[in-house]
């Protein structure tokens, strides 16, 4: 179950939603496919939620708040690069964003799943933004990353190519282990794009 300050029936009622996905098209999940399998009342679901679509909008901000990186982890992350600039210190922070999805693998699987919501990857993006932007401007010195391109043009970009890995990764019928994700991420953040490529000529691949 979610690690979170919800009420114990609303943490059945969100560990419900994985399995009923896997059937049932999230937009056309009913209270009382929820409170069925989560073996709650109606009243239980109706004194928290005000209908289906109240209950689904605060499943998927509970998942993004499950992946929230702590404002600590951020902190150091940014210290040591502004002391020793290396991709390596930047491990730590996706290490817990990759290991924070991961206590809720399913769930996340399920809303990026044929039956999940198309809207929740926007979501999750704007929600890392959020969370990794704003202790980014916290940190004076760290403006210097951004004097090519302002910030709010820089971070949507940058974090576009880390969702893609995300997504990826959430979508392998074997994911790898978070750690994993994590170093995959800092290697290819920090390196162009061109480099992730072999540079063989062509016809190596032929003979």
């Amino acid at each position: 179950m979610m690690t979170t300050n919800y009420p114990l029936a609303v943490q059945k009622m969100f560990a419900t939603v994985p399995t009923l996905l896997t059937a049932t098209p999230i937009f056309k999940l009913t209270v009382t496919m929820v409170v069925k399998a989560a073996h709650v009342s109606r009243g239980s679901f109706y004194s928290h939620f005000q209908d289906i679509y109240d209950f689904i909008h605060a499943f998927e901000h509970a998942l993004i708040e499950q992946a929230t990186v702590s404002k600590q982890v951020l902190n150091q992350g940014i210290q040591a690069a502004l002391v020793h600039p290396d991709p390596r210190n930047a491990y730590p922070t996706y290490l817990e964003l990759t290991t924070n999805i991961n206590t809720q693998l399913a769930s996340f699987q399920a809303l990026l799943g044929p039956h999940g919501d198309p809207q929740f990857l926007d979501q999750f993006q704007a929600g890392l933004i959020d969370n990794l932007l704003a202790t980014t401007e916290q940190a004076p010195l760290n403006h210097q990353y951004f004097q090519s391109i302002p910030a709010d043009y820089a971070m949507p970009i940058y974090f576009s190519g880390v969702l893609a890995i995300i997504q990826h990764w959430l979508t392998k019928p074997h994911p790898e282990p978070p750690e994993v994700v994590a170093n995959i991420i800092v290697q290819s953040r920090y390196t162009a794009a061109y480099h992730l490529f072999s540079d063989r000529p062509l016809g190596d691949d032929i003979n």
